[in-house]
């Protein structure tokens, strides 16, 4: 098997990028080993490159494009030779040469935001010309959509813990806003963020970061020609390098006597060990705190935080023991020590780590429903069967602080995939609540349906929707979202 035949069923199985664009067919229809053997070098390229969604690829050098690879997948190593790697860096560079021209340059007119769009092809989506862009963008009034920050700097503290007692909310408490960070360089996914947001907004208001003025211009424009009524939707300045808010986010706590609020940030190291350090989503919780004149305290732990943390709000916190091959530095006492200085909790129920998966985040298999029912994902038959089981059978055996049992609900995950093999990791745990609405990610799969109703026997109490979310070859709405609590957006009203 030589190594286009490698890359090749990689790319078509969405081992590392999801492919784009799929007819019904094609996602019917996935590419094998013997299929692949036929596919000639420049054909490689051409099916392989123009697949491979550019949203940081800016940030790549040289040895992050190579060991991003190896990292999911270690049978790569003898393939990504020097040479090898260096053509398909510079293949991959130059098939994305416009958006990655455009985030290290920037965009600072409303002519060089319209020219982006017409050479990504959002104005033929759209069905409307440069001229008509210009035109329109003249007659949007940014500010009336706009937040802006309450404080001129942010309150920044390094390694001090807030002030005690440290409360961390549940997310099925009480939301005030949900936020997103728009996928401003993967124009693919425009319409599936723009599905989500407006199921967020028609419950409490969204909130959308993007870099500046133009690119809430052109966000703005297209939302309203998808016909998405823009009441609930506000935009922040503040600069990301993907759309992960639930890893590089903030979480939410109460600290003192008073209970005000803060925010706890995380150092972010890069997905699966392969990326470069995200300079801009690491920051933005810092900017977020300015912009909400809310003190923000950095965690002394290096992880995506919001993905490997899922509290019960009473004092217990479920995590993966991918957190601790995370920061070999820091042993069981400290890391307790830890959840309670930032946190307030004094309960830690380690979760077994997924075979074949790379990023060990809890929200893609636990979510709790209320203080004492969870939800876990199933997958019968799969590499995932026995670590899932152990979950549930080790929630179900765990007592909440308040001295009652968890109740356990399994939600199988889809079935059109290949779990420990192809990285999709797709699960319908992987949901967001919003007060008395849960958003649930489908995937095109015969478990849709019943993930659904699995949630609304659960809550039914609860609005429960569907936005497809086939697109996205890992991480799903709960990945992309992070909450904002009232006690913090009553701030701007």
């Amino acid at each position: 098997m030589n190594k286009f035949t490698i890359i090749y069923f990689l790319l078509c199985s969405n081992i590392l990028f999801q492919v784009n664009f799929l007819s019904a067919e094609e996602k019917a229809t996935p590419a094998t080993f013997e299929q692949s053997k036929t596919i000639e070098e420049d054909e490689f390229f051409k099916l392989s490159l123009q697949k491979m969604p550019g949203r940081s690829l800016h940030t790549f050098t040289l040895n992050d494009f190579r060991n991003q690879w190896i990292n999911i997948n270690p049978e790569l190593n003898a393939v990504f030779t020097p040479e090898y790697t260096k053509k398909l860096f510079a293949d991959t560079q130059k098939i994305y040469a416009l958006e990655i021209r455009t985030a290290r340059q920037g965009i600072s007119s409303e002519a060089e935001m319209a020219t982006y769009m017409e050479d990504s092809g959002l104005l033929k989506t759209l069905g409307i010309d440069k001229a008509a862009v210009l035109k329109e963008f003249k007659e949007i009034d940014a500010s009336a959509h706009l937040i802006r920050p309450l404080a001129e700097y942010s309150r920044y503290y390094a390694l001090i813990p807030p002030p005690r007692p440290v409360k961390l909310p549940a997310e099925f408490e009480p939301v005030g806003a949900v936020y997103v960070s728009w996928p401003i360089y993967d124009t693919f996914a425009w319409n599936l963020t723009a599905n989500l947001v407006k199921e967020i907004r028609s419950n409490i208001e969204a909130w959308i970061f993007v870099p500046n003025k133009y690119w809430q211009k052109a966000v703005t424009l297209y939302m309203v020609k998808r016909g998405i009524d823009l009441a609930n939707i506000k935009f922040l300045y503040i600069p990301t390098n993907d759309v992960w808010a639930r890893n590089w986010g903030q979480l939410n706590i109460l600290t003192g006597k008073a209970q005000n609020p803060a925010f706890v940030r995380a150092p972010l190291i890069g997905y699966a060990g392969g990326q470069p350090y995200a300079k801009a989503s690491s920051e933005a919780v810092a900017i977020f705190g300015q912009y909400m004149d809310v003190p923000v305290y950095q965690l002394p732990l290096a992880l995506e935080q919001g993905g490997n943390f899922v509290t019960d709000g009473n004092g217990t916190m479920l995590c993966s023991e991918h957190v601790l091959a995370q920061n070999p530095d820091v042993g069981d006492k400290r890391f307790k020590e830890i959840l309670w200085d930032y946190y307030g909790c004094t309960q830690v129920i380690m979760l077994p780590n997924q075979p074949g998966e790379i990023c060990g985040h809890a929200d893609m298999v636990v979510k709790f429903a209320d203080a004492l029912t969870v939800f876990v994902a199933s997958a019968k038959g799969t590499p995932w069967e026995k670590s899932l089981d152990e979950i549930s059978e080790l929630l179900v055996h765990s007592k909440s602080l308040s001295g009652k049992h968890y109740k356990v609900v399994r939600i199988p995950v889809p079935t059109n995939q290949i779990l420990g093999k192809d990285s999709k990791d797709w699960s319908y745990i992987n949901s967001l609540t919003v007060n008395k609405k849960i958003i649930v990610p489908l995937y095109g799969a015969p478990e849709d349906k019943q993930a659904l109703n699995i949630y609304r026997e659960t809550l039914p109490d609860h609005k429960v929707v569907g936005i497809d979310f086939y697109e996205y070859f890992f991480g799903a709405i709960h990945c992309q979202t992070q909450n904002v609590p009232p006690i913090v957006t009553k701030r701007i009203k």
